[in-house]
């Protein structure tokens, strides 16, 4: 960012110099933040930069020690699993959390068979990947680990079975990228802001672009974790690649996240390899969060 603010002064002081080449100097500036910061990171920054902070209503605070949030995931009439996402402060460092998804399909389920824990390190400032560990199997013996590297803009992949490493390999990228845990913890913060935001995802050992869109418009959602219709903000989304950790997972889905501080996705509709199926939260914990709180406060306006 300082990099960024002494070339801002630099290209002011230019321009005080020049006549009608300034246009030249604009052209070559953005071109230096293409070539240095990458395509995706110039437009997130744009896109963030360009909206103020209190277009949201108020600041939303989506990290909490202690949040434990559990989804029921539904094709059709048909319970197909369950998805767990946990909160754990890190003590190791500050203003940083543990982030662990925990996703099993439904036993009975013919069709389908998903087990696996995906663990990440996420800090308030930044939701990009710093490492990310992908477990999978009843025994969690088969490993998948991902370590960005900013100073070689790499990321650097170890996959492990049985204890025996089976695959190494490493994926360049000229700016921070996100995972799951990371794209889901960056739409709560940034929800109701109305950015469109272009972003780098990490997965299957590749870096692809998911468009995120977050809209302003107010709307009420029922879940059967809250007994009340509650006030959302809805997030709209085109992952272009394919998760085939995660059934397949690929292009449009939207959310419903709750407008208020803890910012709580309460639902959200997806494409697998099955169709479109739906989560809905079935159950939270969260430290201090009522949401009858959100009915009350929309009601005051």
């Amino acid at each position: 960012m300082t990099d960024l603010f002494k070339s801002t002064r630099m290209v002011r002081r230019f321009l005080r110099r020049l006549d009608g080449a300034w246009w030249r100097v604009i052209i070559l500036w953005l071109l230096t933040l293409f070539l240095r910061y990458g395509l995706w990171s110039v437009l997130l920054f744009a896109s963030i930069d360009a909206s103020p902070a209190q277009s949201r209503g108020r600041e939303q605070t989506p990290f909490k020690d202690g949040e434990i949030l559990r989804y029921k995931v539904n094709w059709s009439f048909i319970r197909l699993g369950t998805v767990v996402i946990e909160q754990l402060a890190d003590s190791s460092e500050e203003h940083s959390f543990q982030l662990r998804m925990t996703v099993k399909s439904t036993p009975s389920l013919p069709f389908i068979n998903l087990d696996f824990v995906n663990r990440t390190l996420l800090s308030f400032e930044r939701q990009s990947v710093s490492e990310e560990t992908v477990m999978s199997g009843e025994d969690r013996k088969n490993i998948t680990v991902y370590r960005y590297d900013s100073k070689r803009r790499q990321v650097y992949v170890e996959e492990t079975e049985q204890g025996g490493t089976v695959r190494r390999d490493s994926i360049p990228t000229d700016s921070p990228c996100y995972d799951a845990l990371g794209l889901f913890m960056l739409s709560r913060g940034l929800n109701g802001s109305g950015l469109s935001l272009l972003l780098p995802t990490l997965n299957d050992y590749a870096i692809n672009p998911t468009e995120i869109r977050l809209t302003r418009e107010p709307e009420e959602v029922e879940v059967d974790a809250i007994p009340f219709p509650v006030k959302c903000r809805r997030v709209v989304g085109n992952a272009k690649w394919v998760g085939k950790s995660f059934a397949g997972m690929k292009g449009s889905f939207e959310g419903w996240i709750t407008d208020d501080e803890a910012a709580i996705p309460l639902k959200a509709e997806v494409e697998i390899f099955l169709g479109s199926v739906t989560l809905e939260l079935e159950s939270y914990e969260r430290p201090g969060w009522n949401p009858l709180d959100t009915v009350l406060n929309a009601s005051k306006h």
